[in-house]
């Protein structure tokens, strides 16, 4: 089965993610916003302001073994 993951409006496989990066943006402590950026293995590039919530919900979805 394959799984994916939402960043912004699109999903994509998590199969063809390359790598992902989560920066906490500057001035955003309090609320903890990060700015999520996931690089496909085809090169194309998804980003989005995410808070820490989310960010922790898309790599749990990462780590989660496929059925």
């Amino acid at each position: 089965m394959t799984a994916f993951v939402k960043i912004s409006d699109t999903w994509i496989e998590t199969e063809s993610i390359e790598s992902i990066t989560a920066n906490t943006k500057p001035n955003y402590h309090a609320s903890k916003l990060h700015t999520v950026r996931i690089i496909t293995k085809s090169g194309q590039v998804h980003a989005a302001d995410m808070f820490e919530s989310e960010v922790i919900n898309l790599l749990e979805k990462l780590t989660e073994p496929t059925k």
